[in-house]
């Protein structure tokens, strides 16, 4: 269990810099306003792959090109912030949890709704 504790330790700390880094380090154009939204790291520590959630979804495949061209950058200066004897590969994906989340979310308030006018009407 302890090694489970670490991992996730350590996601959460590699989270929060690469959104640091992302917001204030990466100079591509192309990389639109995002949220780094959670990293799921490798039981080895050596893979990480990092969700993010991009604001304009018409912006999200240009946007991953853009982080996967500027990985070996932001790999380099999470190494500087981050001490690990071995720095995890980077992998970027788009987070659809919030986009499911935000479907289930409008099926039930349909749901509840077509629930409110049947009740009304007896």
């Amino acid at each position: 269990m302890r090694g489970h504790k670490r991992s996730v330790s350590v996601a959460e700390l590699i989270r929060r810099e690469i959104a640091d880094i992302i917001q204030n380090r990466v100079k591509n154009p192309h990389v639109g306003f995002l949220a780094v939204t959670d990293v799921a790291l490798s039981d080895d520590l050596k893979h990480a792959n990092i969700y993010i959630s991009v604001l304009k979804k018409n912006e999200a495949e240009t946007t991953i090109k853009a982080l996967h061209s500027s990985a070996g950058f932001i790999k380099g200066e999470l190494g500087h912030r981050v001490k690990l004897r071995y720095m995890p590969d980077i992998h970027f994906r788009i987070d659809e949890a919030i986009e499911y989340g935000s479907k289930m979310d409008g099926v039930l308030r349909e749901v509840m709704a077509k629930e409110g006018a049947g009740h009304e009407n007896t």
